[in-house]
């Protein structure tokens, strides 16, 4: 009976530490923490390897026994970029002491670090950075920029280690293989690897294209007087019948290439922002605006007076906020 236990919970144990972890990573899909393209030297691998006398950093019996160090010769890879390795929430931490005496900052441990928290209780580490470029708590995509790289911390140069855990049922971080990580597994030191991680710009806006419906082509005229919205008809709200009392006489003078000359004077209710005048490639539209100040800014000789919308005119100048 004893015998059956002690096989079941061996089995239970060998399917969570090697079977559910291996299911994990590939879920995540892993991309070494830098550029695509970008060739990494490690320094020092799993459990200790490429270390030199003395306890290695990662050792077995720690939970950074898995952790990878990340360098480049010299200090080449001082401020270079660090990105996420998949998904995630980030957690901003600092280890560091404060002398009482003289305030001055002396960071110990990680120094500065980055934890990222990809669900299941799986947690990224990224230390001895030299900055941060995302804010605490922030949800972060896979290759996505959130600090630089430095030496600060427990560290004798600038590089990047790099580790992952897996949170146990008490939240103590246990050691995680990144594997596979950009297709590698087994990092050794002494090796180059190259990373495959595209860099993801969160302010980069995708277009989306969409349909028009097609619309009856209106004259060169008629979409300028849509812009200014010339329409005295429209006005017939209290609100807009002030308007009209304030606004005054307009000329404009259109000359469009060509086209014929023409001179008309109009009453300038409102601007629509929403409608522009459509202009081919080749073609140009120049307006002369007459307008007569009756407000208290002094307007500068030589500059439109006017708020102009949608950029019709080069180098408007606005002379008061409204």
């Amino acid at each position: 009976m004893i015998r059956r236990i002690t096989l079941f919970f061996g089995i239970i144990f060998f399917y969570n530490t090697f079977f559910i972890q291996n299911i994990n990573a590939i879920s995540l899909d892993l991309k070494i923490p830098f550029p695509k393209n970008e060739s990494w030297l490690v320094t020092q691998g799993y459990d200790g390897d490429g270390w030199g006398s003395g306890k290695p950093t990662h050792n077995s019996s720690s939970k950074d026994r898995f952790a990878i160090d990340f360098s480049l010769p010299g200090e080449s890879d001082y401020n270079k970029q660090v990105l996420a390795v998949a998904n995630g929430i980030i957690s901003i931490k600092e280890s560091k002491v404060i002398d009482k005496i003289t305030g001055d900052i002396k960071y110990t441990g990680y120094g500065k670090y980055i934890d990222i928290d990809h669900g299941n209780g799986i947690i990224s580490r990224y230390a001895h950075l030299l900055s941060f470029s995302v804010e605490d708590g922030e949800m972060v995509k896979q290759g996505q920029l959130i600090g630089y790289l430095d030496s600060t911390g427990y560290s004798s140069g600038s590089h990047l280690h790099f580790a992952m855990y897996q949170k146990d049922a008490k939240g103590n971080l246990q050691p995680y293989k990144p594997e596979p990580m950009s297709g590698y597994t087994n990092f050794q030191a002494g090796e180059w690897y190259v990373s495959d991680n595209e860099l993801y710009d969160p302010n980069k806006k995708v277009e989306q294209v969409v349909e028009q419906p097609q619309e009856q082509t209106k004259s060169w005229w008629n979409k300028v007087k849509d812009f200014f919205n010339f329409n005295k008809d429209n006005i017939n709200s209290e609100n807009s019948q002030e308007l009209k009392d304030n606004t005054q006489n307009t000329e404009i003078k259109i000359d469009y290439e060509n086209k014929q000359v023409e001179t008309k004077t109009y009453s300038l209710t409102f601007i629509n922002s929403n409608q522009t005048v459509e202009v081919k490639p080749g073609e140009e539209l120049k307006i002369e605006v007459k307008v007569k100040n009756i407000g208290t800014a002094i307007w500068k000789k030589g500059n439109i007076s006017a708020n102009v919308v949608g950029g019709l005119t080069k180098n408007s100048e606005y002379h008061h906020q409204t």
